[in-house]
């Protein structure tokens, strides 16, 4: 399984796959997205992503809710 660097920080997050797969992990948990999946999580919990393609490419659309980042 492909590793996921994780972060956490104020607000909401979501993502759409467009094209590949993508694994999140959430929290202690991984989910394998295809094409046409999408995911919501609140961002305070530990969170990441990694292509999970191989060696074709992942894309997808980000959406985050307002957030003070230094």
């Amino acid at each position: 399984p492909e590793e996921v660097s994780v972060h956490a920080h104020e607000g909401d997050e979501a993502a759409l796959v467009l094209q590949g797969r993508v694994r999140f992990r959430i929290a202690d948990e991984a989910y394998d997205l295809g094409e046409g999946d999408s995911i919501y999580f609140l961002a305070n919990q530990d969170h990441g992503y990694a292509n999970a393609s191989g060696s074709e490419q992942a894309k997808m659309i980000w959406f985050a809710s307002e957030r003070k980042v230094d």
